[in-house]
């Protein structure tokens, strides 16, 4: 009787699982993105502000950019930008030294935090309702009277050095530093601090960097939460009215250097080979971009992509392989990642050259390309999940020269896209063979010879001092 069950059970379960739709079959419906509208005002000192009213919980996030980074960093200089954006905050600021500052955000529950990207300065600000005025006093203090605390200084510019010396530790934090180095060797996105170039920086160099770069007329700030709009202009006129400072006349670009392709290879005796190959491409204000966006989405970016598919579920070559357009203001890339065994090193390389270079020949399939754009437009709902990712999105926009409503015309135009327009950025933004092609890791456990690929070029993995 048991075996009748079991036979019936089985039959039962095959008949269900005939009667249900194949998964790679089902199509989903289209999730609707419809962005709220923005309050968009400039104050009287040139503050540009995106306002998004939300009084869902008692909560107000602010978020300023500012142009800037690490890429404007003089080549004797570098790490200037990012020490003194942390300096910003944990150097105390009006008549609070810095540790009454921290004090003060702790007792309120408040957070303020700075930083810096490779082309844009960031301070951020999240706290309740009911403390806004005093935590955005705090916050006003930060950015119009940083006291750049000597003693703080010396501790962020030895917490740099620390990440200096294990810059190399991990394989693929290796790969990423050698490979922006080495794609953008001469230009301002591929420097890095070094030891000498942090110890350089005094609090001189920091107030220098200070006046120059925090300006009301350069900043771009989002606010979100449970405020109205006549609150908002009461606190800015208040608390940043009389906020100054001459026009940021610097903000120039640096013309690129030509690129070096080739095969660079730096020594790592680990068991594992990571390598990373690309090159330059130039997508930020490219309408390109969204068709280029697509078609990468087929080539490398999550589980059901060709690169993925082929090397790491069916070939078993790759812990994780994929590619990126990574879209920067002034110069971005393409690049296809991978970690995989030694031994597997040279047949996962292969393989991704072959993959890209078909890529780049012959376009994606029809259905890789509904498929991926059908992925992107329904990922838009996640994107914006809550009113200051908006807010932040607007402002961001704004900072870099596109539209206030950049994110619409975006879904807009992602919308239009087609398979030819896909295929045709194949062809126009992948050269497999203009890639700089950076690996690391140990060649006595490669399964062929570097040299199959080309002229091989030897990294070093010592810090430099």
């Amino acid at each position: 009787m048991k075996h009748a069950i079991s036979i019936l059970f089985l039959l039962t379960l095959a008949a269900y699982a005939s009667a249900q739709p194949d998964p790679r079959e089902m199509q989903s419906e289209l999730l609707i993105f419809e962005a709220p509208a923005v309050e968009i005002f400039t104050t009287d000192n040139g503050i540009k502000v995106v306002f998004l009213e939300n009084h869902e919980l008692p909560v107000v996030r602010l978020t300023m950019y500012f142009p800037g980074g690490g890429y404007y960093d003089q080549t004797l200089q570098v790490g200037l930008s990012e020490i003194t954006a942390s300096l910003l905050r944990s150097g105390g600021a009006g008549n609070k030294s810095a540790e009454q500052v921290d004090e003060a955000l702790d007792f309120l529950g408040a957070s303020i935090s700075s930083g810096d990207e490779a082309d844009r300065l960031t301070i951020s600000m999240r706290t309740l309702k009911k403390d806004f005025a005093e935590v955005f006093a705090i916050m006003a203090d930060i950015l119009t009277a940083p006291l750049f605390d000597s003693a703080k200084l010396e501790i962020e510019k030895s917490n740099r050095i620390d990440r200096i010396r294990r810059q190399f530790d991990s394989p693929t934090g290796a790969t990423r530093h050698l490979f922006y180095k080495t794609v953008y060797d001469g230009h301002g996105y591929g420097n890095y601090p070094t030891i000498t170039s942090v110890n350089a920086i005094n609090q001189s160099l920091v107030k220098s960097q200070y006046k120059g770069k925090y300006k009301p007329n350069n900043c771009y700030l989002a606010i979100s939460g449970d405020l109205s709009l006549d609150e908002i202009k009461q606190a800015l006129s208040e608390r940043l009215g009389k906020w100054s400072g001459p026009d940021v006349t610097d903000q120039t670009q640096k013309p690129l250097p030509p690129a070096k392709p080739g095969i660079y290879y730096a020594k790592k005796d680990i068991s594992q080979t990571s390598f990373r190959l690309g090159h330059r491409v130039s997508l930020f204000h490219n309408d390109d971009r969204h068709a280029a966006r697509i078609m990468n989405y087929a080539l490398g970016v999550g589980f059901t992509s060709r690169l993925t598919t082929k090397i790491r579920s069916e070939a078993g070559l790759a812990y994780s392989v994929g590619s990126y357009f990574v879209r920067r203001q002034m110069g971005g890339v393409f690049f296809s990642f991978c970690q995989s065994r030694a031994d597997a090193t040279g047949q996962a390389l292969d393989m991704i050259l072959e993959i890209i270079t078909n890529v780049h020949e012959n376009g994606i399939t029809e259905k890789e390309f509904k498929d991926s754009k059908e992925a992107i437009l329904n990922s838009f709902v996640f994107e914006y999940e809550t009113p200051h990712q908006i807010a932040e999105q607007v402002a961001s926009d704004l900072l870099y020269g596109f539209a206030e409503n950049q994110t619409e015309l975006d879904l807009e135009a992602l919308k239009a896209v087609t398979w030819k327009d896909c295929n045709r950025t194949a062809a126009e933004y992948l050269h497999p063979d203009s890639f700089v092609i950076v690996v690391v890791g140990d060649t006595a456990r490669f399964d062929k010879p570097l040299s199959s690929f080309g002229k091989v070029n030897t990294l070093s993995l010592e810090i430099e001092e």
